[in-house]
């Protein structure tokens, strides 16, 4: 094997590796961000059976943040945050903060209708409705 030979398996070897060990950063962000979310809001929900409200609406709105650098800001998993700290605020009877949220619900729902989804769409619109009504 001459040099340039060796000089390039060496490069190739360098590139694959690193490659390697990004895709493992990425992955290892990914799932933390997945189970944070999903130890967060299952975490909240012990705390709401527990009476805990304040501390449930604390993870919730973590697990919210959490959703969002996993979804993005214009996705379900973002509009199912809105809907369970809403249904929270409704619970705690603090109407004036769910109502903002069940609107979050309705532009998701409005969204979903353009897009031809009409199906999902009643369905948000329907949460929507539930959250502000306080069911």
């Amino acid at each position: 094997m001459d040099f340039k030979e060796a000089l390039t398996k060496r490069k190739t070897l360098i590139a694959v590796t690193a490659f390697c060990v990004c895709v493992l950063i990425l992955a290892f962000g990914y799932s933390r961000y997945a189970l944070d979310g999903s130890r967060l809001r299952n975490a909240a929900s012990v705390a709401i059976r527990e009476g805990h409200l304040a501390e449930a609406e604390d993870l919730l709105k973590k697990a919210k943040v959490s959703d969002t650098a996993r979804f993005g800001v214009d996705s379900l998993g973002i509009a199912e945050a809105e809907n369970s700290l809403g249904r929270l605020y409704s619970e705690m009877g603090s109407y004036e903060r769910a109502e903002p949220l069940a609107n979050v619900l309705t532009n998701y729902a409005e969204m979903l209708a353009g897009a031809g989804r009409g199906a999902e769409a009643v369905s948000v619109q329907r949460r929507a409705v539930r959250l502000v009504a306080g069911r």
